[in-house]
């Protein structure tokens, strides 16, 4: 049962990798060659034009918007994985067969999955409620 869950669990950690790759379309152009691709790296560059020197190259413009981003990233995949507990605990609850103390033990389990998916989706007003509170006391005189 462990090598299964283990094959599992790694089996749905490649799965974005391959899913997500890359693929050249039926029909697609060949690659260009390296010199075209360095100019084209040149005039789509990071900074806006007439800026030097070091750019941000990410889509966020603050640090609190990268913090959302990355927020979101992780409610996402948290999600998942809750949804994969769920199905894990209601096997276990399968599997107990009627037997008391395994029955405590995925009541318990699914008591802290449960817990655990109201605090992802939970994770912005968390948020929220602690960059709001922030504000607040930044703002306020001393």
């Amino acid at each position: 049962m462990r090598f299964l869950f283990s094959l599992f669990l790694f089996s749905a950690t490649l799965f974005p990798a391959f899913s997500l790759a890359a693929t050249a379309s039926v029909g697609s152009q060949p690659p260009a060659p390296p010199s075209a691709v360095q100019g084209a790296a040149q005039e789509a560059s990071l900074c806006p034009s007439g800026q030097s020197g070091l750019c941000n190259p990410l889509k966020a413009k603050s640090i609190t918007e990268l913090l959302n981003d990355i927020l979101t990233y992780l409610v996402k995949i948290g999600t998942v994985f809750v949804i994969l507990m769920i199905v894990y605990v209601g096997f276990k609850f399968t599997a107990a067969r009627g037997n008391a103390g395994e029955l405590e033990k995925v009541r318990i389990m699914f008591l802290w999955t449960v817990v655990g998916a109201l605090v992802i989706l939970g994770a912005h007003v968390i948020s929220d409620m602690i960059t709001s509170t922030i504000h607040t006391i930044s703002q306020t005189p001393s």
